[in-house]
């Protein structure tokens, strides 16, 4: 809705900090996800987050295209997105995380579960999805948003043993190894 028909349908969503409720946040809310819908057919996490005062976006894109960035700040600035909602002084990060090779069309559940970890994280910053990056990614994540879908409740385990990526690996692909989970 966002990036077809602006902020003006976007807005009405979004209360006076003075009047907001549980279904509708006000503009200067401190938490929001925004799964972004880019090229047709590929989902990328964007999240607001105020801390200390400053308005951070964190974006996550499994794809790891060099546009992201670009794409996503089109939409928000293309639409006479509300200054309150998206100032100037916004601090961008790109989450760096992997793309899992041979790719396949895990980026919904890949980009539900980088907003709830960009959500959460106490201190955001560029690496906080790294740890999260295993072989078997595509599965636990598609795992994971079922159980949250099911529930209606949002747990983050501790990432694997397996999953320890301090750096992003050469090309930012890692080998994809699905398995079952059962």
């Amino acid at each position: 809705m966002l990036g077809t028909q602006g902020w003006a349908a976007v807005s009405n969503r979004f209360r006076p900090p003075s009047t907001e409720t549980k279904r509708q946040p006000s503009l200067d809310n401190p938490n929001t996800s925004i799964p972004v819908h880019v090229n047709g057919n590929h989902w990328v996490a964007l999240s607001r987050r105020k801390v200390n005062g400053a308005v951070y976006f964190l974006y996550a894109d499994d794809l790891n295209s060099k546009r992201t960035e670009e794409k996503v700040k089109a939409v928000l600035y293309g639409i006479g997105v509300d200054p309150v909602f998206c100032p100037s002084n916004s601090i961008w990060i790109n989450c760096r995380n992997c793309t899992c090779w041979p790719h396949s069309n895990e980026c919904g559940p890949r980009t539900i579960l980088a907003l709830a970890v960009m959500m959460q994280h106490p201190s955001p910053h560029c690496n906080i999805l790294l740890h999260y990056m295993e072989p078997n990614l595509e599965q636990c994540s598609r795992l994971w948003s079922a159980t949250v879908l099911l529930t209606g409740e949002v747990h983050l385990h501790e990432p694997s043993s397996l999953a320890h990526y301090n750096q992003v690996p050469q090309g930012n692909i890692i080998p994809a190894a699905p398995y079952d989970l059962i």
